[in-house]
């Protein structure tokens, strides 16, 4: 069970009506999760807005710790 789950009691006792807490399918970033969630995105965007996409990693990718590999994602 993840942290949201677990203390969604909690957090709904301290922000009241404000809290909103995501479904439990939006807890584990899998590919269709993140597919749902942009879904209503996709009639905003441009066609070629899919090439201008790029992934914000929080860590350093093992290639880049293991073997000094620069992959220009800093």
């Amino acid at each position: 069970m993840d942290g949201c789950a677990r203390h969604e009691a909690a957090i709904h006792e301290i922000l009241g009506d404000l809290a909103r807490v995501a479904p439990p399918v939006f807890s584990v970033p899998h590919a269709g999760t993140i597919a749902a969630m942009a879904a209503p995105l996709v009639k905003d965007a441009t066609p070629d807005a899919r090439f201008s996409l790029r992934p914000i990693y929080v860590l350093v990718s093992q290639a880049e710790r293991t073997h000094g590999v620069d992959l220009g994602l800093k």
